[in-house]
């Protein structure tokens, strides 16, 4: 699911597990996971796929969190 998809009960509770950059969590992890969250790039369709944008492999893994944790602190809540 996207990181805009994400809706949390204020009874949640709430573990982050960030992977790497290039390779994510392991399997075994996966599968515990109740939810898997994506940040989507905000790139314009015709971007895609063009340099530089085509360099972009994944956000460093602080910026991810980062964001996480402002969506998580900022959305509206169940």
């Amino acid at each position: 699911m996207s990181l805009d998809q994400l809706k949390l009960n204020t009874d949640d509770n709430v573990i982050l597990v960030l992977g790497s950059e290039g390779e994510g969590v392991s399997r075994t992890i996966a599968r515990c996971a109740d939810h898997r969250v994506v940040i989507p790039p905000q790139l314009r369709t015709d971007q895609l796929g063009k340099y530089p944008f085509n360099m972009i492999d994944s956000l460093n893994v602080g910026v991810s969190a980062a964001l996480l944790l402002y969506h998580i602190r900022h959305m509206t809540i169940n």
